[in-house]
């Protein structure tokens, strides 16, 4: 007698390899289904962000015109020889301040209405400077190693799932030359507009909920409103995602851009870290 031995046609099969074997595939199967399922939620949301903002777009434009001082700054730096980069351009506030100053600046933005906008305004300001890219933040359309400073305001914190956020990260790494530099602008998670539901879902996290720190935003546009999707960032969450994307924190500041008593915003600088290869981050 064989315990746990089935015989068939003359063979001895292992009832214990057998089952572990289909509970592998069962699992990897799962695995795969749900990993294409969070794709397909990760497509759909983006979309909505998008449709959002090519609503609001002229809108927008009205109320977001003026260049903020820490980026203006940071433009004060550049080297007239290099390329430099916009993400998130929007309708090119801080493209506009770039290309004024000599340099050459792509803008990118994902919303068409945006990048129409921008180009209208830079067109007649700096005709030869400006060169808007109709592209996603997290796959950027262009070679490595090619963009001596990168602006990146207040973009990454609208993509809606970590592994986009990461994704993005990793992308300004490899446009980025080597010695190059990228100012960052998310918002900040204790911040007294968002104070109570950021305290609810640390609550809801301390029971095991799973919730993160995403809030939706009102924009109101005729008669109706539309949502606009932010991620709140900590300053913990943001530095171990710019370290888990092969970069080096040059600084790291607190702002008040639409607040009046707690800063509402995280300012980062960031390089490459020399010592580690995309193979080791991807």
């Amino acid at each position: 007698m064989y315990l746990g031995l089935v015989v068939v046609d003359g063979f001895g099969l292992d009832i214990h390899r057998l089952l572990t074997t289909t509970k592998t595939i069962f699992m990897f199967l799962i695995h795969s289904i749900n990993l294409e399922m969070e794709k397909i939620e990760q497509h759909k949301k983006v979309a909505e962000i998008k449709g959002t903002y090519e609503q609001i777009a002229l809108a927008y434009n009205r109320v977001r015109s003026k260049p903020w001082r820490e980026c203006l700054e940071f433009i004060k730096t550049f080297d007239c020889s290099g390329w430099i980069l916009d993400i998130g351009c929007g309708s090119g506030r801080h493209s506009l301040a770039s290309a004024l100053q000599g340099h050459q600046t792509v803008g990118i933005d994902f919303s068409k209405n945006m990048l129409k906008i921008a180009h209208q305004k830079l067109k007649s300001a700096s005709p030869s400077n400006f060169h808007p890219v109709l592209a996603d933040a997290s796959q950027l359309p262009f070679k490595s190693d090619l963009f001596t400073h990168i602006l990146y305001i207040a973009t990454l914190h609208n993509l809606p799932s970590r592994s986009l956020r990461i994704r993005s990260l990793n992308e300004i790494r490899r446009v980025m030359k080597p010695g190059g530099k990228c100012l960052i602008s998310v918002w900040k998670r204790l911040q007294s507009r968002f104070l109570s539901q950021v305290i609810t879902t640390y609550l809801r996290k301390i029971i095991g909920m799973k919730e993160d720190f995403e809030v939706s935003v009102p924009w109101k546009i005729n008669d109706s409103l539309v949502y606009r999707y932010f991620y709140l960032y900590s300053a913990k969450q943001l530095k171990k995602d710019i370290n888990e994307a092969g970069m080096n924190i040059l600084s790291f500041s607190k702002a008040k851009i639409g607040a009046h008593v707690l800063s509402d915003n995280y300012f980062v600088t960031v390089t490459k870290n020399p010592g580690r290869e995309m193979s080791d981050i991807i």
